[in-house]
């Protein structure tokens, strides 16, 4: 069984007009990579792996940014990586983004 460490809520999914659908979303994280987890009404709930590279990490904290469109997640080693959220793989361009303080959930 996977450890969780962290997670966030990233409020809904969005469409492809960038609306928001009635189906909730939320990343955790922990030793076994990161998960991007979507809770259908219809459907129930589904998960699937973030892909970040090919280095296994450790995270420790994850948060949505204010447009819920980017994933930040810190690792036990202290580098983070930046997901895009639609496709949920790596991105290599940062941007100034605010982030919401309460959405961050990190272990001790």
């Amino acid at each position: 069984t996977a450890q969780v460490t962290c997670s966030a809520w990233g409020g809904r999914v969005k469409d492809v007009k960038r609306r928001p659908t009635t189906h909730p979303q939320f990343v955790t994280g922990g030793q076994d990579g990161l998960r991007y987890w979507d809770l259908d009404p219809m459907h129930g709930l589904t998960s699937e792996p973030c892909f970040t590279s090919t280095q296994k990490r450790v995270y420790t904290c994850i948060a949505f940014s204010e447009a819920e469109d980017l994933i930040f997640a810190g690792t036990l080693t202290g580098d983070f990586v930046v997901l895009n959220t639609p496709r949920r793989l790596s991105t290599g361009e940062l941007e100034r983004i605010q982030l919401r303080s309460s959405v961050m959930v990190c272990s001790g």
